[in-house]
């Protein structure tokens, strides 16, 4: 250490003005509008963004779905035999229907895109019948437009990295995509509404990893009183970081002698509000991905509210998500079975829904005017044969075995004569 100040002392002999050594720290990196900055950046670097789209993924991936056709009476009738229910349980020999659904769900919120190739036979009794389903990375796949000067209709290619672009068949491929206001064939990543708030977090946490890795000490200069040639000047800042810099030197002493003098050149902690502003930037990320900040480490979790914010995320985010999951393959892929089949998701098999599943029953329940077949739709059942009927609240009669007099069954039957 005494090399530093013989270094300064040298100096002070021969002061005719002032020197600032400014020992700075540096400024963190800022997130570019790609595929491959979103993945680093957002999701594999920041919190937040990893827990929303986590959360949206594993709920969309959890549920179960199936097939079916419509009868006469437009009531769904399932069909667990029926061969496309082997995409929605086993994609593909990798992967199960859960993972998959992950997979493309997490490509569609950091991308905005999510692409899915179809294949399987081309002859023979299944032939144009996928059997199998692909998650392709949405940064691997060109779209462009048309040949004609306007053409609707988008051409892809594909790039695996290693033989080049080729051509996809655009009826084997599926398309998701987030609107986009300014792109006529990509959709908008959700992640670019919200890169300035993901690029503040990333950098809060990085000037406070800096500033602890500088022992607390905010940017700041020594002024010394003297004129020093450019070469003392990085002699002395490399020994000035070296020896009170970082994390091993923490709480060393800094004495300073002669004309010497610290300048802070940035603000502390508490000035700069750190912790506020990490909370802020989370909470703005959360909004993005619509999931309540209470589900990403917000600070007002209870379980009441935690409860009411898993539900939430249902209704108001992987739902819909999925309304349009099935929608597109209903429209691409199970037409290639049969122009009869379809498939849904379902809603049963939601845990965090089944308070309002009871809720429907109960209130079903109490609904005497209706009749059994009336509260069995309600509740998402088939008719029965004998289901028409209203039951009488009480003794549960059906109303036909009440007599025009008033009297019951019951009281017809105590009115008979017994037999010794």
């Amino acid at each position: 250490m005494a090399g530093f100040w013989n270094h300064l002392a040298s100096y002070f002999k021969s002061a005719t003005g002032s020197v600032l050594i400014k020992n700075d720290l540096g400024e963190p990196g800022w997130m570019e509008s790609k595929y491959a900055a979103y993945a680093r950046e957002g999701y594999s670097y920041n919190p937040y963004v990893y827990a929303c789209i986590r959360l949206i993924a594993t709920a969309c991936g959890g549920i179960k779905w199936y097939s079916y056709t419509l009868d006469v009476d437009g009531k769904q009738q399932k069909h667990p035999e029926h061969k496309i229910n082997r995409l929605v349980t086993r994609p593909n020999k990798y992967s199960g229907w859960s993972s998959f659904c992950e997979r493309f769900i997490s490509h569609l919120l950091i991308d905005g895109n999510a692409f899915i190739l179809s294949n399987g036979p081309t002859t023979g009794d299944n032939g144009g019948k996928p059997s199998e389903l692909w998650a392709l990375r949405p940064d691997r796949v060109t779209v462009t437009a048309g040949g004609a000067e306007w053409d609707p209709t988008p051409v892809y290619s594909y790039d695996d990295g290693k033989t080049g672009k080729q051509p996809l068949d655009s009826e084997n491929l599926l398309h998701l995509w987030l609107f986009h206001p300014l792109d006529d064939f990509r959709g908008l990543s959700p992640m670019s509404a919200a890169a300035h708030s993901i690029d503040l977090n990333n950098s809060e946490r990085a000037w406070n990893q800096s500033l602890l890795k500088n022992k607390g000490v905010p940017s700041g200069a020594f002024v010394v009183k003297g004129t020093m040639s450019p070469a003392l000047i990085a002699d002395l800042r490399g020994e000035l970081e070296a020896k009170f810099t970082g994390q091993l030197n923490a709480g060393r002493p800094l004495l300073l002698q002669g004309d010497t003098d610290w300048k802070n050149l940035g603000y502390n902690a508490t000035e700069i509000d750190w912790l506020n502003g990490i909370r802020l930037t989370a909470d703005e990320v959360a909004v993005v991905y619509n999931v309540a900040p209470e589900l990403v480490g917000g600070l007002n979790r209870t379980y009441a509210n935690v409860d009411a914010a898993r539900k939430a995320l249902y209704e108001l985010n992987a739902l819909p998500m999925l309304d349009m999951v099935r929608d597109e393959f209903n429209n691409q892929i199970a037409p290639k079975f049969d122009d009869s089949i379809q498939l849904d998701y379902d809603r049963d098999d939601i845990e965090a829904l089944q308070e309002d599943r009871k809720a429907i029953f109960d209130r079903m329940d109490k609904a005497s005017w209706l009749k059994v077949n009336e509260k069995r739709q309600e509740t998402g059942y088939s008719g029965d044969p004998g289901g028409d009927v209203i039951l009488v609240p009480g003794n549960q009669l059906p109303l036909e075995a009440v007599s025009l007099t008033g009297q019951t069954t019951l009281q017809l039957l105590r009115s008979r004569p017994t037999t010794s």
